[in-house]
């Protein structure tokens, strides 16, 4: 169907509810008359048609009787006098009689107004068609007559009435159907007129029946349609229609949820409002710059500090996106965090240079995140900048700071331990003369008091280490016992001056072999236990080990030192970990003390993976307890070699040249008294270059280096001796022996090329300690003028150091012979096995060994050996592991030899 015909009942149909009922009842109404009309109107034609069919069917019958003699004679007046009486009958148009042969035997014509007139015509031919009905026609319910056939059209009625049952012919009789239609358009007029009487009758009743109900259903039209306005209002219900009042009551109840509801809205909207612009002025009142963009990634709004910072308006910047205002170069930067954003949403935060629009820089911190609307869906980022420019600037201050601090502690250090170095030495070569009594007595309380002074300048450079960060620990195997029993032997003569019992108590489940930092284990207990003995007068003090976790690899063991001093209040007991705090201010003054030992030891164990506490009561005594984590570590595979430790080169019969490179004159004056006294020959040089000058005249078998010294400092003079022995090969062992004890020192020294590290103040035994170290390390090779079985065994070295016992010699070498066959087994198998860390770990006990027995032909192979199997480099182990064991095996002979010659 069409558009146009679809919308044609919104053009005639009417908009207002009642004039579509009442045009709704109208069309019902009319419908209602119309059928009724035309039932009317064909029951009337009906029965005027049947009355003329029995009207025609009576004179066609009696026409057709009356004519069967006339038509059996030939008798044509006969004929013709008898239709022209019969066509008289109103609405007869005409009539004619047919022959056998269809023929027309008489035809009578009678038009309205005249009289009917035959007329002759027996050439025409006319017979009943198919239009014609055969029917019998009845008359009080018996059939009359013979048979006829009836045909109706538009205009007339035709009869067929068969003469003698159609052997003689036809009677055919046309009548006129006006009168009939005349009177159904009457019918039909009158129903009409009577049809448009009753709608208009209808439609004034129905408004006067309806006129109350449709005011009302007016007024609740009006109600809705300004509901907005009316809310909170109350319509009156009309009464008298029950669908109107459920209505009214509708509307009524509407009108208020519309106001109470409108009210809401009201109060949501206040409330919206007060909190825009509550984020608004928190926007504003932000600090920070801070900015939103949406997912076109341009900007939709700033606050005062971000256009204060930019130095820019907000109406400059609005709808425009970062690769417009950020300078080309770091915008990059700015475009890849939005898109991150943009695709994983969360947030980003990352420094950026900022350039402002009037040439300002900064540096800045960008917190950026995603914001999201209802659904939950991204709809922009929300960014933050915080200027960390002056943060910058304090940071490289205090890194300055720091540096400068480092420095003043290095300078000063330096100067202290210089005269330190002078005072302690001197004392010690002062006590070690004939003295009486009483001159005794002045250098030892010197030297006790340098000693304190020496222990608070190490207190603060192991703070300042912990500060900076830079205090490490080293992981060596060490025997736990032998530590702990090293630590309370020297403080075994503190407790006993005081009358204190001092006591060592080390589980049985406790491993003997540990892996870790057996020096800073000895700090934390010399310095716990030394307390201990400094605030308990009678009584005694105990140290106890526990194990705690254990397992195939590592161990977690207690410790506890437990006394019968002064104890301490329990509101104390965690301050003093703290940095340069004491229990009681009056104990500093008391006891003395810098408070940072408890300090350095917290941070020590923390360092060693465990925790530090205390339990105490004001006059009951305290424990303190730490727990500390060791790794595990094997026995030595042959104790007796381990066991006997060297006694150092002061008591050997070895004499050394020692090129001392030193520019203090007490120092020099007690390094060559310590060495000469000991029998070696020491040639001075009072800076760096006269140290090199001297390497170029004469051979030494050691150096003692300072680090500060003028013109060319110990560091530099290392590097350049380094240097010559690339080209020239040898390796001349350095000692830095230095007041230089910040953190880094040693390092420093070691990365220039030294072999070792003697902080001053110089002790006798750590110096010579420390040389005997690292000329085990680099044994000099015998010189050329020897017998030749001297490179592969020095007995004079080894047996020095063991006091020239020969027969111990001989004992620790027979060890060494029964097992080796087992060293080298595990040596083999661990390079078959590619076991790096067990192949490392045989190859430094061989080193230790062959080091004992001054092999120094095997000794610096094996010795490289073990260092590139730690650096990973085996590509080339068993060719180089061959060669070690060619050269071990001909030690191993000449040790024979030397066994076997009691």
């Amino acid at each position: 169907m069409p558009p146009f015909i679809q919308r044609l009942p919104n053009y005639f149909w009417p908009r207002s509810w009642p004039r579509q009922i009442a045009l709704l009842a109208a069309l019902m109404l009319g419908l209602a008359i119309a059928g009724n009309t035309a039932h009317i109107v064909a029951e009337q034609i009906s029965y005027q048609r049947q009355g003329l069919q029995l009207k025609l069917a009576a004179i066609a019958n009696n026409v057709a009787i009356s004519a069967t003699h006339a038509i059996l004679v030939r008798d044509y007046a006969a004929m013709e006098t008898l239709l022209l009486q019969a066509a008289e009958y109103p609405g007869i148009e005409s009539m004619q009689i047919s022959g056998q042969t269809n023929h027309i035997l008489t035809l009578v014509t009678h038009t309205p107004g005249k009289p009917p007139q035959a007329v002759f015509d027996y050439s025409k031919v006319d017979a009943p068609g198919s239009n014609s009905v055969s029917f019998s026609w009845t008359y009080g319910g018996r059939p009359r007559g013979s048979p006829f056939q009836l045909g109706l059209d538009a205009t007339r009625l035709t009869i067929w009435q068969p003469i003698s049952g159609g052997s003689l012919g036809w009677l055919k009789i046309n009548l006129a159907t006006d009168e009939m239609r005349t009177a159904a358009q009457h019918i039909i007029i009158d129903n009409l007129i009577f049809a448009l009487g009753s709608i208009f009758a209808g439609i004034l009743l129905f408004s006067w029946v309806m006129r109350a109900s449709m005011k009302a259903l007016h007024a609740a039209t009006d109600f809705a349609g300004q509901i907005n306005a009316n809310r909170g209002k109350q319509l009156p219900v009309y009464q008298g229609n029950i669908e109107l009042k459920a209505l009214g009551h509708a509307l009524n109840r509407a009108s208020i949820a519309l106001s109470n509801q409108q009210a809401e809205v009201d109060a949501s909207a206040k409330r919206l409002n007060d909190q825009l612009h509550f984020m608004h002025d928190l926007m504003q009142a932000i600090p920070a710059p801070l900015y939103f963009k949406g997912l076109d990634g341009r900007y939709l709004g700033f606050n005062r500090a971000y256009e204060t910072f930019w130095g820019i308006r907000a109406d400059q910047w609005l709808g425009r996106t970062v690769a417009e205002v950020v300078p080309a170069g770091i915008v990059q930067q700015h475009l890849e965090s939005d898109e991150k954003l943009y695709r994983d949403g969360g947030a980003h935060v990352y420094e950026s240079h900022a350039v402002t629009p009037d040439g300002r820089e900064f540096d800045t911190v960008y917190h950026k995140s995603v914001y999201t609307d209802a659904d939950g869906s991204i709809a922009g980022i929300i960014g933050v900048i915080i200027d960390i420019s002056e943060l910058k600037r304090a940071k490289e201050n205090a890194e300055a700071a720091s540096r400068a601090k480092s420095e003043f502690l290095a300078n000063m250090s330096h100067e202290i331990r210089t005269p330190m170095n002078g005072i302690i030495g001197m004392t010690e070569l002062a006590l070690e003369t004939g003295l009486n009594p009483q001159q005794r007595e002045y250098p030892s309380l010197v030297q006790s008091s340098s000693e304190h002074l020496l222990t608070v300048i190490n207190d603060i450079l192991d703070f300042s280490k912990i500060e900076a960060g830079k205090l490490g620990l080293e992981a060596i195997d060490f025997n736990l016992s032998t530590a702990l029993q090293d630590t309370i032997k020297l403080l075994s003569l503190r407790a006993g001056q005081k009358g204190l019992k001092l006591t060592l108590d080390i589980a049985p489940d406790v491993p003997p072999y540990l892996h870790g930092d057996p020096a800073r284990l000895k700090q934390i207990i010399f310095n716990l236990v030394g307390n201990a003995i400094k605030f308990t007068h009678q009584g005694g003090i105990a140290l106890r080990v526990q194990a705690g976790e254990l397992n195939d690899a590592e161990a977690l063991l207690r410790f506890e030192v437990i006394d019968t001093g002064i104890g301490i209040p329990q509101d104390m007991q965690r301050a003093i970990f703290d940095a340069f705090s004491q229990a009681d201010a009056s104990i500093t003054r008391r006891f003395g003390g810098t408070g940072l030992g408890l300090s350095i030891c917290s941070r020590l164990v923390r360092l060693m993976g465990g925790e530090i506490g205390v339990d105490s009561e004001p006059g009951q005594g305290s424990t303190f307890h730490f727990s500390a984590r060791f790794n595990l570590a094997e026995a030595p595979a042959i104790t007796p070699l381990q066991t006997a430790a060297p006694t150092g080169l002061h008591e050997m019969k070895q004499r050394l040249r020692v090129l001392l490179a030193e520019d203090n004159p007490v120092n020099q004056a007690l390094a060559v008294a310590l060495l000469t006294k000991h029998g070696h020959q020491v040639h001075l040089a009072h800076h760096g270059g006269e140290a090199l000058a001297a390497l170029e005249n004469e051979a030494f078998d050691l150096i003692l280096m300072d680090m500060q010294m003028p013109e060319m400092d110990g560091l530099e003079a290392t590097r350049r001796i380094r240097a010559r022995e690339q080209a020239s090969g040898g390796h001349l062992p350095i000692i830095a022996m230095t007041a230089n004890a910040l953190p880094g020192d040693r390092e420093r020294c070691l990365e220039a090329g030294m072999d070792g590290y003697v902080a001053k103040p110089v002790t006798k035994e750590a110096l010579f300690q420390t040389i005997d170290e690292v000329l085990g390390r680099f044994s000099p090779p015998p010189a050329e003028s020897g017998a030749a079985g001297m490179a592969i065994f020095d007995v004079r070295a080894a047996a020095a150091r063991l006091n020239d016992d020969l027969a111990l010699l001989r004992q620790l070498g027979a060890i060494f012979l029964g097992s080796w066959n087992g060293n080298r087994e595990r040596l083999l198998q661990a390079l078959a096995n590619a076991d790096q860390p067990l192949l490392q770990r045989e190859a430094h006990t061989l080193k230790g060994l062959l080091s004992t027995f001054s092999a120094n032909r095997a000794h610096p192979k094996i010795q490289a050996f073990e260092k590139r199997v730690k650096q990973g480099q085996t590509d080339n182990a068993p060719d180089e592991l061959d060669d070690v064991l060619q050269e071990v095996e001909v030690f191993v002979e000449r040790l024979k030899e030397f066994v076997a010659a009691k």
